[in-house]
């Protein structure tokens, strides 16, 4: 979880490196590495900045994360991944009480869920 600037920048290189990527800035056709670094900036903005301007634009930061996300086809909340996140292609959807580790590379059309306590789809299998 990041909690501070110098996570921040350690979060947003992490990804970089696990992308495969070595420009300095995201090019025009890099949408998943520009999606990677607004999750990051929301992140920050979430768990540090706590004054009423940090607190503003976290709220326009999810705004556009949202609008983006949807887009592209992810769906990931906000420090529920950890550094290293690499994700291949569109189509991802996380769960908001899933814990992913650190360098974990996710690939097209995953879903990654939590096992809930009702009936259901998990429990048929018991």
């Amino acid at each position: 979880m990041i909690q501070s600037k110098s996570d921040y920048r350690e979060y947003v290189l992490s990804d970089k490196a696990a992308l495969f990527i070595s420009k300095k800035r995201p090019g025009l056709l890099d949408h998943v590495w520009r999606y990677e670094r607004l999750l990051r900036l929301t992140e920050y903005y979430h768990n540090v900045r706590s004054d009423l301007i940090g607190r503003v634009l976290y709220y326009a930061l999810r705004i556009l994360l949202d609008h983006t996300g949807n887009k592209l086809g992810f769906d990931i909340p906000i420090n529920c991944c950890g550094k290293g996140l690499s994700l291949a292609h569109r189509d991802v959807i996380i769960n908001e009480k899933a814990s992913i580790g650190e360098n974990c590379r996710i690939y097209s059309g995953v879903v990654i869920g939590s096992k809930g306590s009702g009936g259901g789809f998990a429990n048929a299998w018991k």
